[in-house]
C-alpha cells in the first residue's frame, strides 16, 4: 500500500486509540503509548497486506491470535479488580502489535511478498 495512504491511517487509528483510553484516563504516557502501539501496528499491517490478511493461511494461527487477543484483553482489564478500559486498549494494542511485528520479521527474513512498499 502507498505510503501517502498507510501513514495517514495509522494516525488516524493512533489518535482514535488514544481518545478511546482518555475516556478513562489522562495519562500521558498512556495517551502516548496508545497512539504508538496502533500506529506502528496499522502502518505494518497495511504494509504486509498477504502476511496479516491471507485467507490462505488462516485457520490455527488466526485462533491463537484471537484466543490469546481475547485473553490478554481480559486479564489485563481486569487487572485491578474493576474493568478497566484503558488496560483493555493497551491489551489489545499489544497483541496486534506483535502480530505486526511477526509479520515484519517474517517479511525481513525473505518469506514474503514485498511488492507494495
Amino acid at each position: 500500500m502507498d505510503r501517502t495512504f498507510r501513514y495517514p491511517v495509522a494516525c488516524i487509528l493512533g489518535v482514535a486509540a488514544a481518545r478511546v483510553v482518555a475516556v478513562e484516563t489522562r495519562s500521558p504516557d498512556l495517551l502516548a503509548v496508545a497512539f504508538a502501539l496502533y500506529a506502528v501496528s496499522t502502518a505494518v499491517v497495511l504494509r504486509y497486506p498477504v502476511l496479516t490478511r491471507d485467507s490462505g493461511r488462516a485457520g490455527l494461527p488466526a485462533g491463537l491470535y484471537g484466543g490469546g487477543a481475547t485473553a490478554g484483553v481480559l486479564t489485563i482489564g481486569n487487572a485491578s479488580g474493576e474493568f478497566g478500559l484503558a488496560a483493555a486498549v493497551l491489551g489489545l494494542g499489544l497483541a496486534t502489535f506483535g502480530l505486526a511485528m511477526g509479520a515484519w520479521i517474517t517479511d525481513d527474513a525473505g518469506d514474503a511478498d514485498t511488492a507494495g512498499n
